[in-house]
């Protein structure tokens, strides 16, 4: 294609198409249609880029839970249900309960009245598998009769999972038991489905000979609606519980029903030659606000002392200087990760410019340390 020359800096200009021979005109014909396609591509691509994507709407599925098990399971497994072998009868309840077919239900009914209390106790767990059928409930609720402490376990812990509130009376005799095992059970279940306990019935438990069987209605009784009687009991475990753990809850417990009362126990307490007791002199004073008292525990003997007073320090306090240099020396002294991360938490609860000024000081000191060795 013939040039006309131009100043040496300036593109050159190509012969209009009017020039060309009529013999390559083909070739220029092909040449500007392909232009003009690559144009109508790229703006195509322009545009469509420009279109806002849209995602398909995905087919609604039924994710609901399968029949895992189908009818041919489920005889085979209520087959081995009357085995001579007890170690299979167990199985073959734990397997029903993993079919999740409801026609599994009729078979664990029927194996529930089995000898042996560990193929009764796979029972009851596996019937806890059937929320919301009445069946299963049906056969929690009769297994309360059980005399053996393992297997009333099992079956208390099923009237939690299906939230069996309707047996709340059947549970609340088993506060009544001879075993203590299984007093102290059904205050818990009553305690895990937020029911509450007589108030009559609560104190005799909190009179209880079983330690674990006072600290379960120790937890009940923190929780929910106190009167005097309940008050009375509590402030008498703790002053004279011989278990140092049973103590410290109750006076845990009795400061968080009326602090007035547990006040002159919470000075005893934190002087408490044991650091059970000590602790919950720290907690009672934290939950209350009483910071100098929770500041003075940071300095005690004892880890778990000092480790309950970093977690109680809420605000700056009466000494904040003070304060925040004993967290630091916590935080950075205590051979526990947890100790140094409650201090930690602490500070930053604190959240004052001293901590900076502090954190900056001893930093700097912490490096002459280092550069020294």
């Amino acid at each position: 294609m013939k040039k006309y020359p131009m100043s040496k800096y300036a593109m050159p200009i190509e012969e209009p198409i009017s020039n060309v021979h009529p013999s390559r005109w083909p070739g220029c014909a092909v040449a500007v249609c392909g232009v003009a396609m690559f144009a109508a591509i790229v703006l195509a691509g322009v545009v469509r880029a420009a279109e806002p994507l849209v995602e398909p709407a995905l087919p609604r599925w039924d994710v609901s839970a399968p029949t895992f098990g189908d009818e041919r399971n489920v005889t085979l497994l209520a087959r081995l249900l009357h085995e001579a072998d007890w170690r299979v009868r167990q199985r073959a309840a734990v397997g029903l309960g993993q079919t999740n077919n409801p026609a599994a239900l009729e078979h664990l009914e029927e194996a529930q009245r089995d000898t042996n209390p560990a193929v009764r106790i796979a029972v009851i767990r596996a019937v806890a598998s059937y929320p919301g059928r009445a069946v299963a409930e049906r056969i929690v609720i009769n297994a309360l009769g059980e005399k053996n402490p393992a297997v009333v376990q099992a079956v208390l812990e099923s009237v939690v999972r299906l939230d069996l509130s309707i047996a709340a009376s059947r549970v609340a005799e088993l506060l009544l038991s001879p075993n203590p095992q299984i007093r102290q059970l059904a205050g818990a279940s009553l305690r895990n489905l937020g029911l509450p306990v007589d108030e009559d019935v609560l104190v005799k438990l909190l009179a209880d000979d079983s330690a674990p069987v006072v600290i379960q209605a120790l937890d009940i009784a923190a929780n929910q609606p106190s009167s005097a009687a309940i008050i009375a009991a509590v402030k008498s475990q703790a002053s004279r519980a011989v278990s140092p753990a049973v103590r410290a809850l109750a006076i845990e417990t009795l400061a968080r029903l009326n602090f007035a009362q547990a006040r002159a126990l919470l000075a005893r307490a934190a002087t408490s030659p044991s650091p059970l007791i000590r602790r919950s002199a720290v907690r009672a004073y934290g939950r209350a606000g009483q910071a100098q008292a929770v500041e003075a525990a940071l300095s005690d003997r004892s880890a778990m002392v000092r480790l309950a007073a970093s977690r109680a320090i809420i605000g700056p306090g009466e000494n904040p200087v003070e304060l925040i240099r004993k967290l630091f020396s916590l935080m950075l002294a205590s051979p526990s990760d947890q100790a140094s991360q409650a201090a930690r938490d602490a500070l930053v609860r604190i959240g004052t410019d001293q901590v900076a000024t502090e954190a900056a000081a001893t930093m700097r000191r912490e490096m002459t340390k280092y550069r020294r060795h």
